[in-house]
């Protein structure tokens, strides 16, 4: 742009996207930057770009035409999206729209009508591919008090019904556990041994997000124990335990094995139990192999540690097959779904059997505890038997099922999530934007695919997709560039020496050895210690 741009020449669609994107981010830097002479766009063409459709709420039908003629060049594998559904908080206000002669802040849910209501929440649709790296925006709704269950129902039989028409294949709603969307799911025809529904002549698999899952199982540890039924008896997950492994953790002098964990793992604030990646890094190996360490070692003395250790290495295992991204890994567990991958199945399947014989123990009343069966055990019950659901219907209908697989981290909402931060990010730090913000902005990453990279301080991480426009329709496909496909991950062994001799000996076996002798700090140690022929110390015993 600044050595090869004519004043005459038109600005090409990366150019607009490069400027557009500036612009979105701070109006005050692109005109500085104007200033200084770099070659960019004037300030009324973009405005002017942005205006050239009006996206307002509900489905719009120029943009629906649009997204047909995308469809009439992509193949049958590229059509087919999963449909995303959440909601997002917005700023009350009252705004006057002079070009359509009303007034924006009130209530407006497209087809199913305005009121008078003010405007506090907004629910978007947006739809991601199945096999292939795109996304892109579908429609939002405004909301007073939240969007009920049977107008979100409403909304999704009429979002697959549209997509359908325009020329897309859905094959799956995900959204998080939210009241209204279980009502939804329920209006639907769902339940957690069939989640799925019959839209327009096609089967629609209905599955709920795993990372909320997994925040919402985090959530209630901190508020009471899980008690497991199995056929050895019931065992008592302990979140103190983990705290207690921290302590003994915190007070090393050299080195820590949980690296990653601090006071917003132990007690976390309001604000901190909404983090899905805080919630994820509490079940992790690291956390797990930590604990079973400071067992061995006597440091901790607890008698449900080892059943809480087996639990959150169990959530850690689940969770990568949950969030397999790539066709190949070096970790077993992330590896896709596939006939040629029995231990994704065999993880899912042990899964299922937890959550089905699981119930909680509350703290209110410790003198008169009662157990009961929270909704997000139930609905990690659902969301298992749609994941199985989903790959048998796809390896039915797929051409070669033999070498089918797929990759379950498409299903999640991290795509979705990744947009509320993009809209976050107007001119820097825009929290909750107003609904005539809103509106613009919609209609600015709909029609140039602003900023595809989320905020650093996102919920989630990047999902790695690009909006869907006609230049990247050549380059969607996943990328399944063989990563040492056959690399397997080294079995971790349990060992430890002094550090001037090159001599290991395995704790779990050899029992001559007087334990009072290691600690977890030790053991630490021993895992940067050169000489040994195991490096990565603390993991499976």
């Amino acid at each position: 742009m600044q050595l090869l741009h004519n004043k005459k020449k038109p600005w090409t669609q990366a150019e607009k996207n490069v400027a557009t994107s500036i612009y979105f981010k701070s109006p005050s830097t692109y005109r500085f930057m104007r200033r200084n002479k770099i070659v960019l766009p004037g300030v009324t063409s973009i405005q002017r770009w942005l205006k050239s459709l009006m996206y307002l709420p509900g489905f719009v039908t120029e943009y629906n035409s649009q997204l047909t003629l995308m469809s009439k060049v992509m193949t049958e594998q590229e059509k087919k999206c999963v449909v995303l559904i959440d909601e997002m908080s917005i700023k009350t206000c009252l705004e006057y729209n002079k070009s359509l002669d009303f007034i924006e802040g009130y209530e407006d849910l497209g087809h199913l009508g305005r009121s008078e209501k003010s405007a506090k929440l907004v629910l978007v649709v947006m739809i991601r591919g199945l096999y292939n790296k795109w996304k892109l925006p579908f429609a939002y709704f405004i909301s007073s008090i939240g969007v009920t269950g049977d107008q979100m129902a409403n909304i999704a039989r009429t979002s697959i019904v549209k997509l359908c028409e325009i020329g897309f294949s859905p094959s799956i709603i995900t959204c998080d556990q939210g009241t209204s969307n279980r009502k939804m799911f329920s209006l639907l025809g769902g339940t957690p041994e069939n989640p799925y529904t019959v839209i327009n002549s096609k089967k629609i698999v209905l599955m709920y997000d795993i990372p909320h899952l997994m925040k919402s199982v985090r959530n209630n540890l901190l508020t009471g124990n899980i008690i497991l039924t199995t056929n050895e008896g019931d065992k008592k997950i302990c979140f103190n335990d983990f705290r207690e492994t921290y302590k003994i953790d915190s007070c090393s002098k050299t080195t820590r094995a949980m690296c990653k964990i601090d006071q917003r793992h132990l007690y976390p604030n309001p604000w901190q139990k909404m983090s899905c990646k805080l919630a994820l890094q509490v079940f992790s190996n690291t956390v797990s192999a930590a604990m079973k360490t400071a067992i061995e070692t006597g440091e901790l003395v607890s008698s449900t540690a080892q059943d809480t250790a087996n639990f959150f290495l169990q959530l850690n295992n689940l969770f990568d097959v949950l969030n397999s991204k790539h066709l190949y890994d070096k970790n077993p567990y992330r590896k896709p779904l596939s006939e040629k991958n029995l231990k994704g199945f065999s993880i899912i399947y042990e899964a299922l059997e937890m959550f089905k014989n699981i119930k909680k123990q509350s703290f209110k009343n410790k003198s008169n505890a009662k157990d009961n069966i929270p909704p997000c055990f139930t609905v990690f019950v659902w969301s298992l038997n749609a994941v199985l659901e989903l790959y048998e219907h796809e390896k039915s209908t797929n051409p070669s099922p033999i070498n089918f697989f797929l990759l379950i981290n498409r299903l999640c909402k991290d795509a979705l999530e990744n947009l509320f931060s993009i809209f976050r990010q107007r001119c820097g730090y825009n929290r909750n934007p107003t609904s005539k913000s809103f509106r613009c902005d919609f209609a600015s990453i709909c029609s140039f695919s602003l900023l595809n990279c989320a905020s650093e301080k996102s919920n989630c991480e990047d999902d790695e997709d690009n909006f869907l426009t006609p230049e990247i329709l050549t380059d969607l496909l996943i990328d399944d560039t063989p990563q040492d496909k056959d690399m397997d991950v080294p079995k971790t062994t349990f060992i430890a020496s002094s550090s001037d001799s090159e001599d290991t000996y395995d704790c779990t076996e050899n029992k001559s050895l007087p334990m009072s002798s290691v600690s977890l700090e030790k053991c630490k140690i021993n895992t940067f210690n050169p000489k040994f022929k195991y490096h990565n110390l603390i993991g499976k015993l």
